[in-house]
């Protein structure tokens, strides 16, 4: 089977290591071994998928270069660790997955701001239709998750000077390719790295798990000028990685408006951003010039026209309502119709609010909204 992939000239064959204790051990070194006396003697390095520690320790005992998932079932040892180095081996963490089998499970996504704004809008739209038979068979609460022990691990590996990439495991459900990133360093970070660690894993040291001699992830002479310019400093808050201001691929700059045409899902967001924000300039600026907010679905005269009459409104309100905030309970998209059900408070001491929001958008503005509120 190894000698059939290297036909199509592949970057990394992958082993999914199916197997625990003594025994799953045993096959994985076994199997890596193999496929890694085929793959090295052609300049192709192996990718073991290993979440246990034994099965990660037994896949670089058989040449694995790269592991593709943090080890999640217990504290990495000394032993482990010196493996890893001794190798110069990848050691992957995927610490966002888990969160997305709560959230396309449990029916109930708590998306990022760049997750809706960038997001695949048919993929998020599908993590509020679990099946009922799935959602019913679910448990009430998210699993106990191993993103703790996946962070600890992380922190150690890093702390040892083992070369540690950030993933996400994306295209597992409910973690989407592209932004999921954001949400994985986001962990690594709230578990102890600091935002230059956990940008080097997400730059220099993920660079390794691409090719084992790469011309991408550092700033250097000889290397590709594939280069992210921020507005704000990822130093300070991880969260500004977020704030692009420049792309440059190859040597090209690009605006980062037009590599992912923002979707009406992602407007909607970012509006609802900026209201939970009160940013007053921000909210306006996702309605049209002559955007119209109606009361109700049946309303044939807008309560509200234009963006002037938009910003008046909501500016009083913001000022007025302090504690004022939404949260949507659930969304679905219809073309250029966004539809919100949306949770509210206006007080800290009050009781939530529920209400439907129908938002339409076009051309990347807000042109219209109707409101119905169901208590």
């Amino acid at each position: 089977m190894a000698r059939a992939q290297l036909r199509d000239r592949p970057d990394l064959i992958k082993i999914w290591a199916i197997g625990t204790g003594p025994e799953g051990a045993a096959r994985t070194r076994a199997i890596t071994a193999a496929v890694a006396g085929v793959a090295h003697a052609d300049g192709i390095r192996v990718a073991v998928h290993a979440t246990d520690l034994v099965i990660a320790k037994a896949a670089l005992d058989g040449g694995a270069d790269v592991l593709v998932h943090s080890v999640d079932d217990a504290a990495v040892d000394a032993d482990f660790i010196a493996m890893v180095k001794a190798r110069n081996a990848v050691y992957i963490t995927t610490a966002v997955v888990q969160e997305g089998y709560d959230d396309a499970f449990l029916g109930r996504p708590e998306l990022s701001g760049i997750e809706w704004r960038l997001g695949a809008a048919d993929i998020i739209a599908s993590l509020y239709e679990a099946p009922a038979g799935i959602v019913a068979g679910s448990v009430a609460e998210p699993v106990p998750t191993r993103v703790p022990q996946i962070q600890a691990n992380a922190r150690a590996m890093v702390a040892a000077g083992a070369r540690v990439a950030a993933g996400t495991d994306a295209g597992n459900i409910g973690t989407l390719h592209g932004p999921a990133i954001h949400r994985e360093l986001a962990l690594l970070v709230a578990g102890g790295l600091t935002p230059s660690q956990a940008l080097t894993a997400a730059t220099r040291d993920a660079a390794f798990g691409f090719a084992a001699k790469p011309e991408i992830g550092l700033l250097r002479a000889g290397y590709r000028a594939d280069l992210l310019v921020l507005a704000a400093d990822p130093l300070a808050d991880i969260g500004n990685l977020g704030r692009l201001d420049q792309v440059w691929s190859q040597g090209r700059r690009l605006d980062p408006a037009t590599l992912v045409p923002p979707s009406p899902a992602g407007i909607v967001q970012q509006q609802l951003d900026a209201y939970n924000a009160h940013a007053l300039d921000a909210f306006v600026a996702t309605y049209a010039e002559d955007a119209e907010i109606f009361g109700s679905p049946l309303a044939k005269t807008a309560e509200t026209t234009g963006a002037a009459a938009l910003k008046q409104s909501y500016g009083e309100m913001f000022a007025s309502l302090p504690d004022l905030h939404c949260r949507v309970a659930q969304r679905s998209v219809e073309g250029d119709y966004v539809v919100d059900q949306e949770i509210c408070v206006t007080r800290r001491d009050a009781r939530p609010m529920r209400a439907t929001a129908i938002y339409h958008v076009r051309d990347g503005r807000i042109r219209r909204v109707w409101f119905a509120a169901a208590d």
